[in-house]
């Protein structure tokens, strides 16, 4: 459900390390590529 809001919104709620691995991992099972560097921009900040 998190990925659909981000589709939508471009606004993502996950804030943990571990949150964001099973996010970006959802977010490269179907191929979201916004989310994946969104993702990857969000863990390298952390």
């Amino acid at each position: 459900m998190d990925l659909l809001n981000f589709m939508y919104s471009n606004t993502l709620k996950v804030t943990t390390a571990t949150a964001l691995l099973d996010f970006l991992m959802a977010a490269d099972k179907f191929e979201v590529t916004s989310c994946l560097r969104y993702c990857i921009c969000l863990l390298l900040n952390l």
